[in-house]
């Protein structure tokens, strides 16, 4: 029997198994024993796995990370994994298609009887009875989403309610999130803490900071929120929710994010493959950490994440009328008050 072309497939296994046993944050959080995978799924190769062969086994141990940012690339046979929710987003529709969809917006243009603006990447427009929404696929250029804010703030300044949309948000600068949650807060509220590994032991990490939200005085709204949120919410779009779900004025609808919260970096292995690695952990204020689970919606209505922008949004549909509800309590509430106060 003669080896295969594939130079060395049992050194390459201990090259990837090493990099993430040196850099990737989560095995203490999610209690994974990685020592016990590496002897599991190196028993499975040998000097003559090809390298496919190498690739699924590879798959297969990174699968136990449950981590959406824990993600493979052979881009000569143009492989992609991703070892999370959106795997399966991937494995069900295909990559290029999970791009095309991550790269679409969530709404159809029938909900905005007036349209839609777009600005710096942001879309936003009227829906029904004076109710705001803006939709936003990533978190880029900190100084322009500044900008958008005051103008999209300004914008709905008579609204009687705002819905964000971060389904379809693969994320970016943490920074940003903050800066939007900022427009929606009515005090200083602690929302995230994060740590990034110092060492290669897997307990070696940096202190801990905190993060706020904070009340802007230049652009402020409290009247209630609505945060649209599914498997779709990634990363940066995550650690947005944890800031915006400590705001009492706001409230998640859709489906568990996407479970991937922490910083990542890539790493090109000797064989030509690509990785990439998270290196910190991020918990909400009260240090519990949300990886592999996602943050929870206060009103869950599944959809199916792959399909593609549809007539009927439920998710929509459901905040709208979540929204008349809330409008109708707040006018009892008033009506209530103003009955007392004109009492003899």
């Amino acid at each position: 029997m003669q080896k295969n072309n594939f130079t060395n497939p049992l050194a390459i296994f201990d090259e990837l198994w090493n990099a993430f046993d040196t850099i990737y944050s989560g095995f203490v959080v999610k209690g994974i024993d990685w020592d016990k995978l590496y002897h599991v799924y190196r028993n499975k190769i040998d000097e003559y796995t090809t390298e496919s062969q190498l690739f699924e086994v590879a798959k297969n141990m990174l699968s136990h990370l449950n981590d959406n940012h824990v993600k493979l690339k052979r881009d000569k046979t143009n492989q992609h994994f991703s070892a999370g929710s959106i795997g399966y987003i991937i494995d069900k529709i295909g990559y290029d298609s999970t791009q095309k969809l991550f790269a679409s917006k969530p709404v159809s243009n029938k909900y905005f009887p007036h349209g839609l603006n777009s600005l710096h990447g942001f879309s936003y427009g009227w829906l029904e009875d004076s109710i705001g929404y803006f939709h936003f696929g990533e978190f880029k250029n900190l100084e322009q989403t500044e900008e958008t804010m005051h103008t999209i703030i300004n914008y709905f300044s008579s609204s009687k309610a705002i819905i964000i949309d971060v389904r379809r948000n693969t994320g970016g600068d943490d920074r940003i999130g903050k800066t939007i949650a900022d427009c929606f807060a009515d005090r200083k509220r602690k929302y995230m803490i994060t740590s990034m590994k110092n060492g290669v032991a897997h307990n070696d990490f940096a202190d801990a900071k905190a993060w706020f939200t904070e009340p802007k005085e230049s652009v402020q709204y409290l009247n209630p929120v609505v945060l649209l949120i599914d498997n779709t919410t990634y990363s940066a779009a995550e650690n947005f929710a944890l800031a915006m779900r400590e705001l009492p004025q706001v409230s998640l609808v859709g489906d568990f994010t996407s479970g991937a919260f922490a910083d990542a970096d890539w790493k090109t292995l000797s064989c030509g493959w690509e990785v990439c690695i998270p290196y910190g952990v991020f918990t909400d204020k009260n240090g519990f950490c949300w990886e592999g689970i996602g943050i929870p919606p206060n009103y869950r209505v599944k959809t199916d994440p792959t399909k593609a922008c549809e007539e009927k949004d439920a998710i929509i549909d459901f905040s709208l009328n979540l929204l008349k509800d809330i409008s109708s309590k707040e006018t009892r509430s008033d009506q209530a008050f103003e009955q007392q106060n004109l009492r003899p």
